[in-house]
């Protein structure tokens, strides 16, 4: 089978991957385990058909309503869905072997699940945090070689002790927590995949992005909440910096 053939099955396990994403993040924020029972309308509980659980189909031919009560579905289903569906697709467009496939879907899954629990509760689960440190560790010392152990540690304390700095000094300034522990814990877990050079990247992308999305916010005199959750930025860093770190790094060395 032709790559060009195999890039729609990896979009649909994407946005498949994602609905249950969705399902694992609600449940864990109401205090529910993840396999409790079928999929339920947030609105008026009544058990959802399989027939209306179709990742994206089913919010569109229902037209964003709960066959039931009527009520608006959330957004927030069919947007993870296609997130997860086109993040698959792009470590799939990367021609990668298939351990590192296999390995960067697992990880971008729990990134993703991670990132909706923090822009929906603004907290990361340390259970999640252990989970995601085995992938890491497994990532860099099976699948990228080390030079020695040394090595394998100057990411994490520079991407996750860089955040812990600028959380201590923000606590000093203004008096309160500047930055959530959950974030320097992530960082730290993630920087396990990066070298030195590639952590300063994903420093630098992680704030850019961050910012960005901050002035837009702004801007718009959006009525969002003002903590802006951090993690979706540590992730979207960490991937472009691995991924285009060297690019990335060039081309801001050149200003």
């Amino acid at each position: 089978m032709s790559v060009s053939l195999l890039a729609l099955p990896i979009f649909v396990l994407g946005i498949v991957i994602g609905s249950f994403l969705n399902v694992v993040a609600l449940r864990t924020v109401s205090g529910k385990k993840f396999y409790h029972g079928r999929s339920e309308c947030m609105h008026c509980q009544s058990t959802i058909n399989w027939i209306d659980n179709i990742p994206i189909f089913s919010f569109l031919i229902l037209k964003g309503k709960c066959r039931s009560c009527n009520q608006s579905i959330s957004l927030q289903y069919p947007l993870v869905e296609f997130v997860t569906g086109a993040v698959f697709m792009f470590f799939f467009n990367q021609y990668m072997d298939l351990q590192h496939l296999v390995i960067f879907l697992i990880l971008s899954a729990m990134l993703i699940l991670i990132s909706i629990i923090d822009i929906l509760e603004k907290s990361i689960y340390q259970s999640h945090l252990y989970i995601l440190l085995a992938l890491t560790i497994v990532f860099r010392i099976f699948l990228e070689p080390i030079g020695s152990l040394v090595d394998l540690f100057y990411g994490p304390l520079t991407f996750g002790g860089f955040l812990a700095v600028l959380r201590w000094i923000g606590g000093k300034i203004y008096k309160k927590e500047a930055m959530g522990i959950g974030d320097v814990k992530l960082a730290v877990v993630l920087g396990f995949m990066l070298s030195l050079k590639l952590a300063v990247v994903a420093l630098y992308t992680s704030f850019i992005s961050a910012s960005i999305v901050g002035v837009y916010l702004i801007v718009s005199n959006s009525k969002s909440e003002k903590i802006l959750p951090f993690a979706p930025f540590l992730s979207f860093g960490t991937m472009m910096a691995y991924f285009y770190g060297q690019q990335i790094f060039s081309f801001v060395v050149q200003f």
